[in-house]
């Protein structure tokens, strides 16, 4: 074989290959649609005006479909009913009826949730399910489900009607449970042709809907204009009958992250005359379905020893010592997903819609719908930067944070580097003797000697990728002595000094004064990600100088509310000043809370207690930096707790535009009552008897502030402000 034909045929594997990793990534999306499991318990006929709910399952090969690993729902309800005192009806629009030509005033009864092809002998030709994929696909007729609508036209029987018009007979909403992008919504039958009438079902976006519609397969009759809010029968004379005067097909209503959406519901009449008064019940029924398409994320925790210094994010895939979780955030700070970040460093999620998103590393789990705790990581961990990729590249800013947009494909190389911080250790040396003035000390003594004679312990430290830090690594000297100076190669150092290659030899202090026993100054180790150790104390002195205190014991446990107790107890109180009571929500920067002294007259232990009061919710770190009087000062080790706020509910998306969910979320099984006041104080809103979830309507709201009062029986509050779009 010629170079010529093997380069050919290289070429051509290489292609095939591309094209199968784009097929299987195709392959992967996920198809979400209504089958016959999709309505829970026993489905009731009609014909009923009560809200109607489907939940969206997973069509893994055409005819096998599972629950979905985040589950979604849709809401079918009615609203501003123009016909409300129709004789033999509940109302104009209803679910699960059906004509009845048997000489009545009752339309006849159905299901309110049936197979697609349930009504006008729909094909699977006119349906699509993947509002990215191939027209005309994806859908089984004799599969799928779709809830099912009927129109009346039995308040027109004995009247000319609105023969030859549109008449509007109020508004469908159809509400999701949690917000998806581009659904396809199905249409069945919209027609009908019972005796003398002919008519047709329209559908039409109000003004400033957020979305708009494009037709993606369907009859000829299925038609939506130019203007894309309206979804018509084409046919001069509508008739039943998928092709046959009904239109029939999908639409996909184009828009992110979607909560709900609104259609003002017309029938079109050609009809030149109606029944008789108690003849007969015509109407459309008709059939309307939903699906949509979700895609995987997928990424990698790495062990990034080097960080960004050779610009890229790799390393050894890792969990943080299997601690370690990813989550995916919606546009409304919900959590999407949640997955357990595998000892190899690789995580995934299923189920996504279209939208963007942020992917975060985070040390414990979150609940699904949930708001999105911050970015956090394991003590003693930090984030070293991340990339949608492979190879040289970065988002720019280092937080354990990644964006990106879910599109028409699934997403993979959602990449973050981690790595563990370095450790500079304290250094407490006695010398033997009071050094003499313009004496110089080498500070180049061997790491583990007795702490006290003429050759003081060289700086170190440990880093968990990099080995042990003494000799040849990088470090920074954060604060210098007072009484003396620091000199490197003798030359006097200078604060924030950076030395690169340490060679203990050539460091040394130069005594310059009298009248004091102790010097003291600050370092930090620097590893070969860059990142800076916290500063260690590096001290000096003479005898007679006592070391700081140890502790015998340091616990933190949470009491009533969200207080949180520490306890501490002492093995001797000589010298000692008191105590640092020091917090951190990450375990990387701390404050300061309070400064506890030294209990009175105590040379021997004690005890002692704070309360962090009101510590709120998600992970907290404690430590306590013990002083003595002459300057030196330890770090004692560091405490968690993990605090779970109980809420009685947790509300979303807010901002809201249309609706407001407000889930039961708490272990408080009491009713609650719920009380929405506008901004002036005045109540807008009430709804009593709140046992697991509700959706409040608000789109007729103005804009602005509002707030949230939860009441329950047993006494129990809590106020949420919301935000009016």
């Amino acid at each position: 074989m010629s170079f010529i034909e093997q380069k050919f045929l290289f070429r051509t594997f290489s292609l095939f290959i591309g094209l199968v990793l784009v097929l299987n990534a195709a392959s992967a999306q996920q198809a979400i649609e209504f089958n016959s499991s999709s309505y829970t318990g026993t489905v009731p006929n009609g014909p009923t005006v009560m809200s109607q709910t489907a939940n969206f399952k997973q069509n893994t090969t055409g005819n096998t479909f599972v629950s979905l690993t985040n589950p979604v729902s849709v809401t079918a309800s009615f609203s501003n009913q123009q016909y409300t005192t129709v004789p033999g009806s509940p109302a104009g629009m209803m679910f699960g009826a059906t004509i009845n030509g048997a000489n009545g005033s009752t339309p006849g009864s159905t299901g309110v949730f049936m197979i697609m092809n349930a009504k006008g002998s729909a094909s699977n030709s006119s349906f699509t399910s993947n509002p990215y994929g191939t027209a005309g696909t994806g859908i089984d007729v004799a599969q799928n489900y779709s809830f099912e609508f009927f129109n009346t036209f039995a308040m027109w029987n004995g009247t000319s009607g609105p023969a030859g018009k549109r008449a509007y007979y109020g508004n469908i909403t159809f509400t999701f449970s949690r917000p998806v992008s581009d659904p396809v919504i199905h249409f069945g039958d919209l027609g009908a042709n019972q005796t003398s009438n002919s008519a047709s079902t329209e559908f039409e976006l109000p003004a400033g809907s957020g979305v708009s519609l494009t037709k993606l397969s369907g009859t000829s009759e299925l038609s939506i204009p130019s203007s894309n809010d309206k979804i018509l029968n084409s046919a001069s004379t509508p008739a039943a009958g998928c092709g046959s005067g009904a239109a029939c097909g999908s639409v996909i209503i184009n828009g992110t992250n979607i909560t709900a959406v609104t259609f003002r519901v017309y029938v079109r009449f050609r009809t030149t005359s109606f029944d008789s008064p108690g003849n007969d019940v015509d109407g459309d029924a008709f059939m309307v379905g939903f699906s949509f398409t979700a895609f995987n994320i997928s990424g990698n925790a790495y062990n990034d020893s080097n960080g960004l210094n050779d610009n890229a994010v790799n390393g050894t895939g890792s969990n943080a010592g299997n601690r370690l979780y990813a989550l995916a955030v919606d546009a409304y700070n919900h959590v999407q997903g949640s997955a357990i970040v595998t000892a190899g460093g690789s995580f995934s999620f299923t189920n996504l819609v279209k939208g963007p998103y942020t992917v975060r590393l985070s040390e414990s789990s979150a609940t699904l719908g949930s708001a999105a705790p911050s970015a956090s990581l394991p003590p003693g961990w930090i984030n070293t930067g991340e990339f949608r990729g492979v190879g040289t590249g970065s988002d720019g800013t280092v937080d354990g944070n990644l964006t990106d947009n879910v599109g028409t494909s699934n997403i993979s190389n959602f990449n973050f580097g981690i790595e563990r911080k370095p450790i500079a250790y304290d250094i407490l040396y006695q010398v033997a003797s009071r050094p003499a003035v313009k004496s110089i000390l080498v500070l180049n003594g061997s790491v583990g000697i007795p702490a006290v004679g003429n050759k003081p312990t060289r700086p170190n430290g440990n880093d968990a990728e990099d080995g042990p830090l003494e000799s040849g690594n990088t470090i920074v000297i954060s604060t210098l002595p007072v009484n003396s100076t620091l000199l490197y190669n003798n030359i006097p150092v200078e604060t924030g000094q950076v030395i690169t290659g340490l060679n203990p030899d050539l460091l040394a202090v130069k005594f310059t004064g009298a009248g004091y026993s102790m010097v003291n100054f600050t370092y930090k180790y620097k590893d070969a990600a860059a990142v800076e150790s916290s500063p260690a104390l590096y001290s000096l002195f003479w005898s007679g100088i006592p070391l700081p205190v140890d502790l015998i014991s340091f616990t933190v446990n949470k009491e009533q509310g969200n207080n949180i107790l520490l306890k501490w107890q002492t093995s001797s109180e000589l010298d000692n000043k008191g105590f640092n009571v020091q917090h951190s929500i990450d375990g990387q920067n701390w404050t300061t809370l309070t400064f506890v002294d030294k209990k009175a007259g105590m040379n021997g232990g004690a005890m002692y207690n704070y309360t962090h009061n009101e510590a709120g919710s998600g992970m907290h770190y404690y430590r306590l930096q013990q002083m003595d009087f002459n300057g030196l000062h330890k770090f004692s080790a560091v405490q968690k707790i993990n605090i779970v706020i109980d809420h009685l509910v947790q509300t979303y998306p807010n901002p809201a535009k249309d609706v407001l969910f407000v889930n039961r979320n708490s272990t408080d099984t009491n009713p609650v009552e719920l009380k929405l006041y506008n901004s002036n104080g005045a109540l807008v809103m009430t709804q009593m008897d709140i046992k697991k979830g509700v959706l409040l309507n608000i789109r007729c709201l103005p804009a602005g502030v509002y707030v949230l009062m939860v009441m329950s029986e047993n006494g129990r509050q809590q106020s949420k402000k919301i935000i009016k779009q």
